[in-house]
């Protein structure tokens, strides 16, 4: 019996220390590169702003999300097409923001691909945004995601 309990404990143990790998994994790095980038380290500074334009487009899009499907969940099925969107968008700029935290060498092929992305997230957000604060702060990052992209192509 205390054998079941020691090897129970083990694997909580071992699941906790996986989720917090997770989850200190999702954060962005951009402060971590920052402090280095008076050493050459990190970013140059035009990824250093698609970084931070993009992290906070899928943070604002995350929000977005949560929001419409609320809505959704009170029988508003209006902004179904909402949500896809910005889900894609979300997924993209989070790949945009380390990517660019990298300097990877793809960054530009995937910043145009995710400039497009935004495009259409920002346009579909639009839609609701006189009435939905999510909605027209998720556009309005789209919209500065996009500018800092357009800086390093």
């Amino acid at each position: 019996m205390q054998e079941e309990l020691k090897n129970e404990n083990s694997i909580d143990r071992k699941k906790f220390l996986m989720a917090a790998g997770l989850i200190g994994a999702s954060v962005p790095v951009t402060e971590l590169y920052a402090a280095n980038s008076h050493a050459g380290h990190g970013p140059s500074k035009g990824a250093a702003a698609v970084a931070k334009a993009a992290s906070e487009c899928a943070s604002l899009g995350e929000i977005c999300v949560t929001h419409c499907v609320d809505l959704v969940r009170k029988g508003d099925t209006s902004i179904a097409e909402c949500i896809a969107t910005v889900n894609e968008a979300v997924a993209a700029c989070t790949a945009l923001s380390s990517l660019a935290n990298y300097n990877s060498m793809h960054l530009k092929q995937f910043a145009k691909a995710c400039k497009g992305i935004c495009g259409h997230c920002e346009n579909e957000c639009k839609k609701h945004a006189k009435k939905h604060k999510a909605c027209k702060d998720c556009a309005d990052a789209c919209a500065r995601c996009i500018q800092a992209i357009n800086k390093i192509l």
